[in-house]
């Protein structure tokens, strides 16, 4: 029996020497080294700590262009003849649409034989058009075509002896203008009196 409880007493003298000795020595150890770790690294600081930025992806909405409004700006070509001579290329039945360039305006314009002699005289006006024509006066009077756009009308025109000018206005459908004179020189001829029509070309 004593043997035992001397064997109780030397457990219980070790358990304490563990706890209250061995332990803390332990526990100030680690103090220590933590203390020791953080005055050789001063920048360390968890306090201060920042995560990496991740980096910022901007996205650019698509934008589809508008496209740009095809105008015509280009104002009409008009060409003057003699009736009695040969056409030009370009009033005559060679000449077609496919020769255009995109957005022209093309007009032939002549006074057709005619004959007469005074102060008014009912003067044919014949032609050819291409391309989108809007309006066309002579002398502030409109002048028609067809379909298949030729042009043939008749104006009563003031006609003096010697040159006669009238002005020719056409007009295509985005509002392009273009202004051309036909010069006509009325004379008698002989007893009959004919008229020399010369357009100013």
């Amino acid at each position: 029996m004593r043997s035992n409880k001397n064997n109780d007493e030397k457990m219980s003298t070790k358990k304490w020497i563990v706890r209250y000795t061995l332990l803390p020595a332990i526990g100030l150890i680690f103090i220590f080294t933590i203390i020791s770790f953080f005055a050789n690294n001063p920048t360390t600081n968890f306090n201060n700590y920042t995560a990496p930025i991740s980096p910022t992806i901007v996205t650019t909405p698509s934008v589809t262009p508008t496209p740009t409004p095809d105008i015509d700006k280009i104002p009409p070509d008009i060409i003057t003849y003699q009736y009695q001579d040969v056409l030009p290329y370009h009033c005559s039945s060679s000449f077609s649409l496919a020769d255009m360039k995109k957005h022209q305006e093309l007009i032939c314009i002549s006074t057709g034989d005619w004959r007469g002699f005074g102060d008014i005289i009912s003067v044919p006006i014949i032609g050819n058009i291409y391309g989108s024509v809007k309006k066309i006066t002579v002398d502030g009077k409109d002048v028609y075509w067809n379909n298949a756009g030729e042009i043939y009308t008749r104006l009563d025109l003031k006609l003096q002896p010697g040159l006669n000018r009238f002005l020719v206005i056409v007009k295509d459908d985005n509002g392009n203008q273009s202004e051309k004179y036909i010069d006509i020189n009325s004379s008698p001829v002989e007893q009959n009196k004919d008229v020399n029509v010369n357009i100013n070309q």
